[in-house]
């Protein structure tokens, strides 16, 4: 079965012609470089990047991200590689070496539900406090809300098993934040992780890199922190219906659960799409997701009486107090139960 290697490549240096150049003849049928709109001053490197054998170059006319040149990449290997075992996916700023890159290749086995990540040593002078900081905030929340337990969720090296490809040509983001995803998409889609140790390199304090600090950095943490926003999003609702239909009906009750169902279609529509991507059959994830709100409805009307009766809190205390502490037993009901795929 045939192995590719993709390299999305935004004003790649000289060093990447000597990378591919060194690949052993054999390893891959194809490598694909994906430029991906760089300026005219590098089409040189593209040109002698042509030359080399079995290397073929795809082209945006212009700078579209990091995750679009992956999906440019998997989109021509479902198109025109058969028998595809695997794609193993480097970066052109001269992190990823050769000995690396095939280690990571000859990792993918044929009928095996892996994720493949060359994992770096983030305990290492060399790396910049940006990505140590941002490696340690990203492991700590997906292992919270996740379960996902990486020593480096950022790696660009990876090896990815064909049958994955269709799930992450889905992924609407296109930088940084699309390999964020993936790590998600595999895991819902029941891929095991496994890490292997690679070099850590940095030169130049990665100022080569087109990453941008600041703009992919918030669109990475939107991502990780989506069902957040979500939930507040549909909290203000269910907030405001909340309190209008009590100073009409003070019945916490009812009103408990008259907020509930008129959020229930703002919350279903944003969590299905955005938070957890399903495309389950619409009844099916429907009816789990009444049952939690119904469930949910009446857990919130009991410790909202709790608060208000036994306490003496007042009802707007009481009403937040008691969703803040259903917030993470009913985000981890969703995720395992209602929108959980079935191939988990």
């Amino acid at each position: 079965m045939n192995k590719v290697l993709l390299i999305p490549a935004y004003n790649p240096e000289e060093k990447i012609v000597a990378l591919i150049k060194e690949i052993p003849k054999g390893i891959f049928d194809q490598i694909l470089i994906i430029n991906d709109g760089s300026s005219l001053k590098y089409s040189d490197i593209f040109n002698k990047l042509s030359m080399v054998e079995d290397v073929k170059i795809l082209t945006h006319e212009s700078n579209q991200g990091k995750g679009a040149a992956l999906k440019t990449g998997f989109l021509y290997v479902l198109k025109n590689i058969r028998n595809c075992m695997g794609v193993v996916t480097a970066d052109a700023d001269g992190q990823h070496l050769k000995k690396d890159i095939l280690a990571i290749a000859d990792s993918l086995k044929p009928a095996r539900q892996h994720l493949i990540l060359g994992s770096r040593a983030f305990n290492s002078e060399q790396v910049p406090f940006r990505s140590r900081f941002g490696n340690k905030l990203t492991r700590m929340v997906m292992r919270f809300f996740f379960k996902i337990d990486l020593k480096d969720t950022q790696s660009g090296l990876r090896a990815i098993p064909c049958e994955l490809l269709p799930q992450l040509l889905s992924i609407p983001f296109n930088r940084y934040e699309f390999e964020i995803e993936m790590l998600l998409i595999a895991e819902k889609n029941g891929y095991a992780f496994k890490e292997i140790e690679v070099d850590t390199v940095y030169e130049n304090n990665n100022m080569t890199s087109s990453f941008n600090p600041v703009i992919d950095s918030v669109k990475i943490y939107f991502v990780l922190f989506r069902y957040i926003i979500a939930s507040l999003m549909t909290a203000s609702v269910d907030y405001i219906v909340f309190f209008i239909s009590y100073s009409f009906l003070p019945e916490i009750f009812l009103c408990t659960y008259f907020a509930r169902f008129i959020a229930l279609f703002v919350n279903f529509i944003v969590l299905k799409k955005y938070v957890f991507h399903l495309k389950e059959n619409n009844t099916i994830v429907g009816l789990k997701y009444l049952l939690i709100v119904i469930i949910s409805g009446f857990l919130s009307s009991i410790t909202i009486e709790y608060f208000n009766h036994v306490l003496n809190l007042n009802i707007f205390l009481s009403k937040i107090s008691a969703e803040l502490l259903l917030y993470f037993g009913i985000f981890l009901v969703q995720k395992e139960f209602v929108f959980r795929l079935k191939g988990r």
